[in-house]
């Protein structure tokens, strides 16, 4: 091999093994997505007359961030805690709210949509009687419900995957995620994407063990 060329080679490896390091190492500090997918959780039997509910806990700690339930026909969204979802807030004496359906590709932050508010308790998606329906969810598909929750490290912002497939007061939990980074907005429906910085890390540690194995 070419004396000079072998140099020029080793150098090479010598520059980017602390890059790939560096970029190992400056990866964990940024936020990321994390994401949840469950077995689809069954919420309609609230539509026919009978109870079931469904506690999530977006980041796995332990402490349940709300709660899903059908009950003779309401299909809501309750939160515990300080913890919000984004919708419209009920006047007094009305305890509850309506849930706003986020479609896939909003981005969901401080600022809740127009005519919106982030709101603590009860908040409905739809509330199916004798006369019909009525809340924000009528048009069925797959929509997503907005909060923020509070962590020790400030307030993150998620989203809970809903699919409503029959308009009787009932649908479907998918999935759910959050942001890891405080203060940081989410996109409804946004999963997780390989990091660049994994791409940066298997490219340089391949071309350093070609350029060994030659």
């Amino acid at each position: 091999m070419n004396w000079w060329l072998h140099d020029r080679r080793s150098r090479g490896a010598a520059v980017a093994a602390p890059l790939l390091i560096s970029v190992m190492m400056i990866a964990p500090l940024r936020g990321a997505i994390i994401f949840t997918n469950v077995p689809d959780v069954n919420l309609m039997a609230g539509g026919f007359g009978g109870e079931v509910f469904h506690d999530v806990d977006l980041n796995g700690d332990g402490t349940y961030e709300l709660q899903i339930a059908g009950r003779f026909g309401d299909f809501y969204v309750t939160t515990y805690s300080a913890n919000r979802i984004a919708g419209i807030s009920a006047q007094p004496p009305d305890v509850g709210g309506f849930a706003h359906p986020f479609t896939l590709g909003a981005i969901i932050d401080s600022q809740a949509p127009d005519n919106r508010s982030w709101n603590s308790g009860i908040s409905s998606l739809l509330s199916c009687q004798e006369i019909g329906c009525i809340g924000l969810w009528t048009s069925g598909g797959t929509n997503y419900v907005g909060i923020d929750f509070q962590l020790q490290t400030g307030t993150h912002y998620g989203w809970v995957a809903i699919e409503m497939q029959f308009l009787f007061g009932g649908g479907h939990l998918l999935s759910y995620a959050y942001e890891s980074q405080p203060n940081e907005p989410i996109i409804a429906g946004a999963i997780p994407e390989p990091s660049s910085s994994v791409f940066v890390g298997v490219a340089t540690a391949s071309l350093l063990l070609r350029r060994r194995r030659k």
